[in-house]
């Protein structure tokens, strides 16, 4: 039971897989245990609250015998109680509402005991917060017995109170059950001391491992299984070496257990023992005779011990040989790939030295490997010239001997009509037989049974007449490809009314005639939505009743036409028809006509289908057409009722809108509306989001933010008012009290001067004397002075400092401290130049230079490795990376997506992709704004590369970048639908004004640029010189940067917001046609991704990032 504990300990969540079969043996001990001290209980009962939620699925197993052993009167009270402690832990972490009746009435009568009712009432009220309403049924029989025993337990009182007011529950925690055994026993000291190392017989070690008389394959199993055996009985290892009996009997066991007893043991040899053993597995390698299997075992251990950063002394050229032989080409290329091939290696691997006539006899992998090998080392002609003739021989091998290329497809014949289809498919068997070839019976066989196929719904026809539904169907794709057919043949058919009504009218006819065809309602949908993006600027000057001719005769049929191909959908695919209807209904929807048929399409469409477009309802929620938002609320509280989780952050995110009151009190009335059935989520989402803002900004980081940026109001500007405007809201924080030990400390360091700067700064307000804001910028400055040291002190948080609500909620435990110098590669810049941002772009570039060649960058190639367990899971986890990087670098290029430091990247512990997060700085946001600019398209830093095949970039990055690509230039069009939505979306465009600089700051930012090599960007360096008290008499000065206009997004004119959003779009076409370099000249695919990768990799670019981005990573 201590093992199954330890192992509960260490896999957490991964341990409930295994709970189907330990759990029967569990409980078996838990129940066979008659001994008067109970030991194995109380492991089995430490057992089951470590598991904790995992044993939800199996409870009705469980509380049979932890309830009997509970009221069981002749067992001792100590076990008893330790039992009830444990329950009331399971409570907090199992839904037992279905069990409560089994649990409440033993543990009532159990109050009996006066030892039991402390831990029995916490149980209770455990319950009580788990059940709430539910648990009044049993509010009865609890407080007779309470009343009874005249117990006085304020928790519970209080929880039932709460309950009965439907008032948040308090919070109360049951800790894990400590101190299982009554009395520490001789063993039970034993185990707690440390295990220390048995002792090993290096000499009958060396007389197994000997190796020279061994010859046949029967000899080298049996030296292998000896070798397992001795290796467990002196493993120093006391629970390897326990193992060892067993083993003896269970080959499978010695098996498993080789590699870890074989490093146990390594480590312990002396020097003249280890090259022993290492000369022996040379010579089981190099032996004919050595069976797949133990040479497969061998290999393995070698990467087992690189793992453990004890490797074999063993040449690679040896290992990587052996690997090809047993055809384990990962491993060869994990051999040569990580550490550096060499050619030697290379054409070890090969067998031959490769050249024009032989390549086509190595193994495609080492071949594969050889050329990037080639390429890499500066040989990328004779790269292109062996891989030609590669390609060529195979050409003409084809060419000369067609039986090979029959060979190939002759498999493919009999699997062909599966391939094809069932009945009704035969057209399409045909097309592939056809590519085949007939040159054999059994495709000719397959031919005549396709033809027969395609010939005989015609005769059935023929005899029974037309079928009325089939012939619907066929009508409607008639008129839909007749439609087509007109659109593809004229690019200006909104402008023609005739052509126009005659495309319109056929998509129309297509959804008459098959009703329940997607791509019939779909495209009708789109054509008069295109209509309308055609018409709509020209009728925005035009009379009133052509606006609603337009409305009626077009914006109406888009929207039933999005609406029925929403509901028609397969497989849940229909953002982008949800989000042009979404944009229509926002855009029109304060017309009644639009609103009514809105109204009616809801019924259509499941609620489910909402879930995707949440954040888009929710920026519109305080729009000022009546019409729109009530419909909005409407749904908002119908997905707040099936799925009040997808719901409940994003409503809190909008009632936090402190610029946007309207957006408050709708997101504040939807969240009432949610709290009458599910009071619990919402105050649930109400802790955890106060308490989450909490930490992200301390009180230091928010004054040390507001000062930096009033200081740029004032001195930058003269804009009192605006910097006032800024720090009144901290003022109000302060005058509110703290309420965390944090908040306190801050309260006490800095509290008096603040308040006295703002008094100076009501003072202000009414004399309006500059002396008087000049006395408040004295005690700011100190203030900003002290902060901004403290910032750079600032030691590990404690969660109890600076939020003891979230701590009490659930218990956060912090990593512990490796040491790891994280930001080497930065230490060294600073240590070459303290100075960096104020450096010339040449000086930059020297200085990231240097710090890059002082430095591997190898950290992420390593821990691909490291948490691979073999050649083979890292071969393909690096396969994954690189192609998922790739994938997401042109997607992220075409969206404009920025801010790509290492924290917004993750990488999946078990596949190895690359999963972005943090999609703010969205349409090139980046690059726009005045500090620190962004230059690169996406993240491509050398640690990235690093970790790709050995050919980096050259490889399956390239190739993956150049499908994407493609794929999205193909697709352009539903790429932009998706896009448009998001750009005109309240969500995104206002993040598209924030970072467009003033004409001035524009040009002071440019002058900066030339002469330092960079802007700058906001973070929370910044020079503390802005903040001192300017001298008297001075107004103003000419030699500090202007501010960007950050005032809120309630200020910026629609003008010119659809302006810079139509900027967007055009910029987004021209990165789909391949334009975005020079929009007179059209790239082909591989050329635009060259060009990005150049951009990307750049180190004049990467330089003039800001040091937050890590560049130099």
């Amino acid at each position: 039971m201590t093992l199954v504990e330890a192992l509960a300990l260490s896999l957490e969540a991964d341990f409930k897989v295994h709970l189907p079969v330990l759990l029967p043996h569990i409980l078996g001990i838990f129940e066979s245990d008659t001994s008067d001290q109970r030991r194995a209980a109380f492991k089995v009962l430490d057992v089951l609250c470590i598991v904790g939620s995992g044993l939800e699925e199996y409870m009705f197993l469980v509380l049979r015998p932890l309830m009997r052993l509970i009221e069981h009167t002749l067992v001792d009270v100590s076990i008893r109680k330790y039992a009830v402690h444990a329950l009331a832990h399971i409570i907090q972490h199992v839904n037992l509402a279905h069990h409560a009746s089994r649990i409440i009435h033993p543990l009532v009568r159990c109050l009996a005991v006066a030892d039991l009712r402390p831990h029995v009432m916490d149980a209770l009220v455990a319950l009580v917060m788990q059940m709430r309403t539910e648990f009044m049924i049993f509010v009865p029989i609890v407080q007779t017995a309470y009343v009874k025993h005249k117990l006085a337990h304020p928790a519970y009182e209080r929880c039932l109170a709460k309950m009965l007011r439907n008032e948040p529950m308090p919070e109360f925690v049951v800790p894990l059950p400590s101190g299982a055994v009554p009395a520490t026993t001789a063993a039970t000291a034993m185990a707690l001391d440390p295990i220390k190392k048995l002792p090993v017989n290096q000499q009958q070690l060396k007389k197994v491992w000997e190796a020279s008389q061994q010859s046949t394959k029967d000899d080298w199993l049996e030296w292998m299984w000896r070798l397992s055996i001795e290796l467990l009985k002196e493993s120093p290892s006391p629970a390897l070496r326990a193992c060892a009996s067993l083993a003896s009997v269970q080959t499978p066991l010695a098996r498993s257990l080789f590699n870890a007893s074989f490093v146990s043991c390594w480590s312990e040899l002396h020097d003249q023992y280890q090259d022993g053993l290492v000369q022996a597995l040379e010579t089981a390698l190099t032996s004919p005779n050595i069976p797949p299997e133990l040479l497969q075992a061998l290999l393995n251990l070698a990467e087992f011990m690189e793992h453990d950063d004890k490797p074999l002394p063993i040449d690679l050229r040896t290992l990587g040989k052996y690997a090809t032989k047993c055809q384990a080409y990962s491993k060869a290329l994990d051999s040569s790939g990580r550490f550096g091939l060499s050619h030697k290696t290379l054409t070890n691997l090969l067998k031959f030295e490769p050249d024009e006539s032989n390549l086509l006899n190595g193994p495609p992998p080492v071949v594969d490997a050889y050329l990037k090998h080639m390429w890499e080392t500066g040989r990328g002609l004779d790269a292109l010239k062996l891989l030609s003739a590669f390609t060529g021989r195979l050409a003409e091998l084809v060419a000369s001997n067609p039986a090979a290329l029959a060979a190939i497809a002759a498999p493919l014949v009999p699997v062909a009509p599966s391939a094809a289809g069932g009945p009704g498919a035969g057209s399409g068997l045909l097309a592939v037989l056809g590519s085949i070839g007939a040159g054999s019976g059994a495709a000719a066989a397959t031919s005549a049974v396709a033809a027969a196929d395609v010939i005989q719904p015609s005769n059935s026809s023929w005899y029974m007449g037309p079928d009325p539904v089939s012939q619907a169907r066929l009508l409607a794709r008639c008129y839909f490809w007749l439609a087509e057919w007109q659109t593809q043949q004229l690019d200006h058919w909104p402008d023609d009314p005739t052509v126009r009504h005659e495309i319109l009218q056929a998509y129309r006819l297509a959804t008459h005639y098959d009703k329940a065809w997607y791509r019939a309602w779909h495209a009708w949908a789109l054509a008069n939505l295109q209509v309308v993006n055609h018409h709509e600027r020209a009728l925005a000057a035009a009379p009133p009743d052509e606006y609603a001719a337009l409305v009626s005769h077009h914006v109406v049929p888009a929207l039933q036409g999005f609406v029925h191909s929403i509901s028609l959908s397969r497989g849940g695919d229909s953002l982008q028809d949800t989000l042009r209807l979404l944009t229509l209904w926002f855009k029109h929807g304060h017309l009644n006509e639009v609103h009514d048929s809105i109204s009616k399409g809801f019924s259509h469409v499941t609620i489910d289908t909402w879930l995707q477009v949440i954040p888009q309802l929710i920026a519109w929620v305080h729009t000022p057409s009546p019409n729109v938002r009530r419909l909005i609320h409407q749904l908002l509280c119908d997905v707040g009722k099936e799925h009040p989780q997808a719901l409940i952050y994003s409503l809190m995110v909008a009632s936090k809108s402190s610029n946007k009151p309207q957006k408050t009190r709708a997101a504040l009335s939807i969240l009432d509306k949610m709290r009458m059935p599910r009071a619990d989520l919402v105050d649930q989402g109400l802790l955890v989001s106060k308490e989450l803002i909490r930490v992200a900004i301390l009180w230091h980081e928010m004054w040390h933010e507001g000062l930096e940026e009033a200081s740029r109001f004032y001195f930058g500007e003269g804009n009192a008012d605006a910097m006032i405007a800024v720090l009144e809201p901290l003022h109000q924080m302060m005058h509110k009290g703290p309420e965390t030990l944090r908040e306190i400390s801050f309260h006490q360091a800095f509290g008096r001067d603040l308040a006295e700067a703002h008094e100076w700064v009501q003072k202000f307000l009414v004399t309006r004397e500059k002396d008087d804001i000049n006395q408040a910028w004295k005690l700011y400055s100190q203030v900003f002075k002290k902060i901004a040291k403290q910032l750079t002190q600032l030691p590990t948080l404690k969660l109890l400092n600076i939020s003891p609500a979230l701590l009490a909620a659930k218990d956060l435990q912090l990593a512990e401290s490796r040491k790891i110098l994280l930001n080497i590669e930065h230490r060294l810049m600073v240590q070459m130049v303290p100075d960096y941002e104020n450096l010339t772009l040449i000086q930059k570039m020297e200085v990231f230079e240097c710090a890059l060649e002082n430095t591997t960058g190898q950290d992420l190639a390593k821990v691909l490795w490291l948490k691979s367990k073999n050649s083979e899971a890292w071969l393909d986890r690096r396969t994954n990376y690189a192609r998922s990087l790739a994938t997401m670098s042109m997607v992220g290029y075409i969206l404009g997506l920025g801010d790509r430091h290492p924290s917004n990247l993750m990488l999946d512990r078990y596949t190895g992709k690359v999963v972005h997060i943090d999609f703010g700085d969205c349409f090139e946001v980046a690059m726009l704004r005045e500090k620190f600019p962004e230059k690169i398209p996406f993240r491509l830093t050398r640690m990235l590369v690093n970790a790709m095949e050995v050919s980096g970039i050259e490889g399956s990055f390239r190739i993956t970048c150049e499908h994407v690509m493609r794929v999205l230039r193909e697709n352009k069009d539903s790429v932009m639908a998706v896009l448009e939505a998001f750009v005109y979306d309240p969500l995104i465009n206002w993040r598209l004004m924030t970072n467009v600089p003033s004409p001035r700051a524009d040009k002071k930012r440019k002058e900066a640029e030339l002469e330092a090599g960079a802007g700058g960007r906001r973070g929370q360096a910044a020079p503390t010189a802005a903040l001192q008290p300017p001298p008297a008499g001075d107004e103003d000065d000419d030699d500090l940067v202007d501010l960007d206009d950050d005032d809120d997004d309630t200020q910026y004119k629609p003008e010119a917001l659809n302006a810079r959003a139509v900027q967007v779009v055009h910029r987004v076409s021209n990165k789909l046609t391949g334009r975005d370099f020079k929009p007179n000249q059209v790239l082909d695919v591989p050329q635009q991704v060259d060009k990005l990768i150049q951009q990307a990799t750049s180190l004049e670019n990467l330089c003039l990032c800001y040091i937050g981005w890590c560049a130099f990573w």
